[in-house]
């Protein structure tokens, strides 16, 4: 046998095992331990590399202010005191502890999923494996990197400890114990509507024990817990700026664009379930059309709150080198495009499906690689940055200062850096509470209250993104210069 062929059949068993260990075997129960971590592990891990770094609000709120401003701010804005006991008690604001706590309670999170998944009759073992894999490395989300939406982590992961406790175990007392975690999860609001999908679960999980108008009466009630929240939470905690509550409010014409869809998408799942030949193709169209209905409920909140609007906003969040901060409006939208996709696939019995399989979960896994490496090298033009900034005099003496950045190559998810986050990063740097940071190039001298910079600071760099992943340096050069727009 030739040194070829012996090649080829190496990469046949290669292809075989991977197929093997990812797509499994029917009658497997078990939780996908080593295909799950080992893929999770490759999207996300850079994510281990930048565990000191901050992004976006953290620079505003974590270390340029004491424990006591962050946690009044925590008030301020309506999350109420478990995000300050969180991440002021608990982690004590801590960047890594916060990084390698998001980073662990999603992996939990798939792994929660999987249990309830098992208890839904409707599923085989493979499909739950795959919709779990999916979960675990869909490219959605990347805004989990900020520590200021680490409260997006906790409150999921509460979420579906809560969902797991009230439809895995028989026990009232451990169902009634439920309750405690969702109402923790509800500081994240947008997991408001997503209730239905637990409320639902339990209802069908009962039916099987009891009469129907019981089974409804009991879910009902228990689905009353939602908007009780709500409406307790907008007079206990409501946030202290107009801003802040509109931002939390929804509008006439998001709430009539969400129940639109919403409604479309129940009778698409009520007409599916009427069908009565269990067939494989039946059986598929209910995936798609429960997966469609899960999507819907956890893009809900961001419809009625007048984002996720049109085609481009949802796909934008996908595009490497876009998306801004706004990718954290995929937080809920995991599980209903897992289902989908796999409802999509249908049985998994060909050399062909297991392929697209395989390449699928590859594709997922390089695009999280991809936005995590840009994560990466934004924390190294930070640091670069700073230490560019600490040693230069006239920066240290300036009060206000206009930089003029032309290295936002490096900034991930094609995002700009705002205004408070260099001023966060300098007074971090030089303990001044008073020092501004300017964009525009424009200052119109003659209207009262502008602020008039005295320093203009150039940022480039010499490095391009493949170099400065390899050699772990961006090569910033800075240039600064007094200056005096309006003498």
């Amino acid at each position: 046998m030739g040194t070829l062929s012996k090649l080829n059949i190496a990469i046949c068993r290669a292809k075989q095992s991977i197929g093997h260990l990812i797509i499994g075997d029917k009658n497997d129960s078990r939780f996908p331990w080593i295909a799950g971590s080992a893929l999770y592990l490759v999207a996300f891990g850079v994510q281990l590399f930048f565990l000191r770094s901050y992004f976006w609000d953290d620079w505003a709120i974590y270390p340029a202010q004491p424990k006591k401003v962050t946690l009044d701010f925590f008030t301020s804005t309506g999350f109420g005191p478990i995000q300050g006991l969180i991440q002021v008690g608990l982690f004590q604001r801590s960047p890594v502890f916060i990084h390698l706590a998001s980073f662990v309670l999603f992996f939990i999170g798939g792994y929660l999923l999987f249990k309830i998944l098992r208890t839904i009759e409707y599923l085989c073992l493979r499909q739950t494996r795959l919709i779990t894999l999916f979960f675990l490395v869909l490219p959605i989300n990347s805004a989990r990197v900020s520590m200021i939406t680490f409260n997006y982590s906790y409150s999921l992961i509460f979420f579906f400890l809560g969902w797991y406790l009230l439809t895995c175990h028989k026990k009232r007392l451990i169902r009634l114990s439920a309750s405690l975690f969702f109402l923790a999860s509800f500081s994240t609001l947008s997991l408001l509507p997503f209730f239905f999908l637990p409320v639902t679960h339990l209802y069908i999980q009962i039916r099987k024990q009891v009469v129907d108008k019981r089974a409804l009466a009991v879910s009902f009630g228990f689905a009353l817990f939602a908007p009780a929240y709500w409406l307790v939470s907008r007079t206990l905690i409501q946030p202290s700026s107009e801003d802040r509550l509109n931002y939390l409010t929804p509008t006439f014409s998001g709430i009539c664009r969400a129940f639109l869809l919403m409604t479309v998408l129940l009778i698409g799942v009520m007409i599916s379930f009427q069908k009565r030949h269990d067939t494989v193709e039946n059986a598929r169209t209910r995936m798609l059309w429960v997966g469609a209905f899960i999507v819907g409920c956890g893009a809900f909140a961001y419809i009625s709150s007048g984002r996720l609007v049109d085609t481009s906003e949802w796909m934008l969040n996908f595009v490497p080198r876009s998306s801004d901060w706004d990718s954290r409006h995929q937080l809920l939208l995991g599980l209903g495009i897992s289902v989908f996709f796999v409802g999509l696939l249908g049985p998994v019995e060909t050399a062909f499906k297991r392929s697209v399989v395989i390449v699928s979960l590859l594709m997922c896994v390089s695009l999280n690689l991809i936005y995590m490496q840009s994560y990466y090298l934004d924390s190294l033009k930070q640091k670069e940055t700073l230490e560019l900034f600490g040693s230069s005099s006239k920066i240290k003496e300036s009060n206000v200062i206009m930089i003029d950045d032309q290295a936002k190559l490096f900034n991930a998810r094609g995002r700009g850096i705002r205004s408070y986050e260099w001023e966060g990063m300098l007074r971090t740097l030089f303990g001044d509470e008073n020092i501004k940071v300017i964009y525009t190039t424009y200052i119109d001298c003659g209207v009262p209250g502008t602020i008039i910079p005295d320093t203009r600071a150039v940022i480039s760099a010499t490095n391009g993104r493949l170099r400065a992943l390899l050699t772990r340096k961006i090569g910033l050069q800075i240039s600064v210069e007094k200056i005096s727009p309006c003498a």
